[in-house]
């Protein structure tokens, strides 16, 4: 019964950033027996937003279900609704990137990169869901997020357009291009050929094997297009089905050893 007490004194007060002491109790409170001290915990740590939010990342690892699907249902609404300094809490390593929404994603790159990026709430992006893999710490490779961002973007019928003379620094997130040929603007979008399962994953790539790796992937890929050369650094971005990235891997694995396309990878993938 303390923790339901605690959560209704604190919600009677003005509205301020809680002392952190409080986090896990409320944590803890999610596996209560009583349904209705787990439902005013849920409600409290949404309600503190950006200080409950590495608190809950961690409890998604609790050992109790109840806790730990409480965590990550809260986690998620909370990226969701993420603002600058929430998510300057957090390397985007530390992210949930494998299952996170496009204004999160956004907020991170533009941190992480140094550059500006304007968009209209029309975009919805909070409402779009990505998957982006790496097989490198995206924290210090801000070019290396910049494109993948750009190939998860593209995905979802947007595109970035430079809005400053240096075209480096400044963008704007819109629609799809259209092109004026015709009777009526064509869209150019892509996504059409694409599944809504799709995932973008940066692929290091072995010294030495980057054509041969090109060639493998770029014959295996559902859309060809959509494996991307980076330059330089040995990098290769890819978007695919995840089996089919996770095969990429074991691809590259096999070319790395010197075993060639159709050796089986380690874990036996």
């Amino acid at each position: 019964m303390f923790l339901l007490l605690l959560v209704f004194t604190s919600s009677s007060s003005p509205a301020q950033d809680p002392p952190d002491q409080s986090i896990p109790k409320l944590i803890e409170g999610l596996g209560a027996d009583e349904i209705e001290v787990r439902e005013a915990c849920s409600s409290e740590l949404r309600r503190m937003s950006g200080p409950a939010i590495r608190p809950l990342w961690e409890a998604r690892k609790n050992p109790d279900p109840e806790v730990a699907n409480r965590a990550r249902e809260i986690c998620r609404e909370l990226w969701a609704r993420m603002k600058p300094e929430d998510v300057a809490r957090f390397s985007v390593d530390e992210l949930d990137l494998a299952d996170i929404d496009l204004h999160t994603l956004t907020l991170a790159v533009e941190r992480v990169t140094r550059k500006t990026f304007l968009w209209t709430e029309s975009l919805g992006l909070p409402d779009r869901r990505v998957t982006l893999l790496s097989d490198v710490p995206l924290e210090t490779h801000p070019e290396l997020l910049f494109r993948a961002y750009g190939a998860l973007l593209e995905m979802n019928d947007m595109m970035l357009v430079s809005m400053d003379e240096a075209g480096q620094m400044l963008y704007k997130i819109k629609p799809s291009a259209v092109t004026s040929s015709g009777p009526a603007p064509v869209p150019q979008s892509r996504s059409i050929f694409r599944d809504n399962s799709f995932a973008t994953q940066v692929l290091a790539v072995p010294p030495g094997k980057e054509q041969g790796v090109l060639l493998v992937l770029r014959e295996a890929a559902t859309i060809p297009r959509d494996i991307e050369w980076v330059e330089p650094g040995g990098f290769i971005i890819a978007s695919d089905f995840p089996p089919k990235l996770a095969r990429f891997q074991g691809f590259i694995w096999a070319m790395a050893s010197g075993q060639g396309s159709g050796a089986r990878p380690p874990g036996g993938r």
